[in-house]
């Protein structure tokens, strides 16, 4: 079960932040679970503070073959073309980068982070119609970073619209993951 405490994290310039909504704990393949190096989520929130008031984005990147079970071991940041405090959208050329970057390290891109500016971290009805464009695979991760508020609170999602995908109770097509946190 997430931390209501939070977690601790160290970024770049001697900056620290409390994270809240990840885990710590060690388990087995489940479905629903992120897996995230924590020297990444530094990566990822350091981002999240260059960009701001503009949303972050980036890609997650897991060993190759291990698809979503796999453990996030890099996060690389793509430019927002956007350049929006209230949506993203990647950089074709930075996603080639990342893809190009995965490809030359064993690595294999398995979601996208992005944050979120003055809202929860919670999939957006745009975030909703992103997540189902035809080269987005339905297995990735959607990690949210929101920024909105005293404390940063890190949250992923898988998110599939298709009528029952995650069980006859879900009318939203959004399944909240639990973020494990490795060494």
């Amino acid at each position: 079960m997430p931390s209501s405490e939070g977690v601790w994290v160290s970024l770049p310039s001697g900056w620290s932040r409390r994270i809240i909504g990840v885990d710590r704990g060690v388990s087995a393949s489940v479905c629903g679970v992120l897996r995230i190096a924590s020297r990444v989520v530094g990566d990822v929130l350091a981002e999240a503070w260059r960009v701001y008031p503009h949303e972050a984005c980036g890609l997650l990147l897991a060993p190759a073959g291990r698809g979503a079970a796999g453990t996030v071991d890099a996060f690389v940041a793509v430019d927002n073309v956007a350049l929006s405090s209230r949506v993203f959208e990647l950089d074709p050329r930075g996603f080639m980068r990342a893809e190009r970057f995965a490809d030359n390290h064993g690595l294999e891109v398995v979601g996208v982070m992005h944050s979120h500016t003055h809202t929860a971290a919670y999939p957006s009805a745009t975030d909703i119609t992103e997540a189902t464009k035809p080269l987005v695979p339905p297995s990735w991760h959607w990690l949210i970073v929101s920024l909105g508020f005293d404390t940063p609170e890190m949250r992923s999602f898988a998110v599939d619209p298709s009528p029952g995908h995650f069980g006859t109770d879900s009318a939203t097509g959004i399944a909240e993951e639990t973020v494990l946190l490795t060494e």
